[in-house]
Formats: structure tokens, sequence, C-alpha cells
């Protein structure tokens, strides 16, 4: 199994745990378990750039020149 399967599959599990938690099939605990798994993955997929990823300073700056180049004159 590739690593993007095994973080959606955990992202998933934790997810459907936190629903769980909240129609009373789990207890509450392992909803906050769930938390943490889904939490997990996803800083796993930010720090191995899968499916999103935190933008750096210099794409800040380039998306806040385009923006400003957009906005019409008043």
């Amino acid at each position: 199994m590739d690593i993007n399967k095994i973080i959606w599959l955990v992202w998933w599990v934790g997810t459907f745990l936190i629903a769980g938690s909240w129609f009373n099939v789990v207890p509450y605990k392992i909803g906050w378990v769930g938390f943490g798994m889904a939490c997990t993955a996803s800083l796993i997929s930010v720090v191995l750039n899968r499916y999103w990823r935190v933008p750096s300073k210099s794409e800040d700056l380039d998306r806040g020149a385009e923006s400003n180049q957009e906005k019409p004159e008043v």
C-alpha cells in the first residue's frame, strides 16, 4: 500500500470516529483519537508535500502583487 492510500485511510477513519462520537456511536474519547488521527494524516501530507502545502513567503508576496493589480481603481 502506498503512502497516499495510507494518508487517506487514516484521515477517513479519523473523520468517521469524530462523526461517530457526535452521534454517540463511539465514546467521546474515541472521537478525540479520531481527531488526532485526522490531524496527523493532514500534517504528514503537508510534510510530504502531497495534497496541499503551506505557501512560502515568496508565493504570498507574488499573490499580493497580483491581487493589487486586479483591483479596479475608483
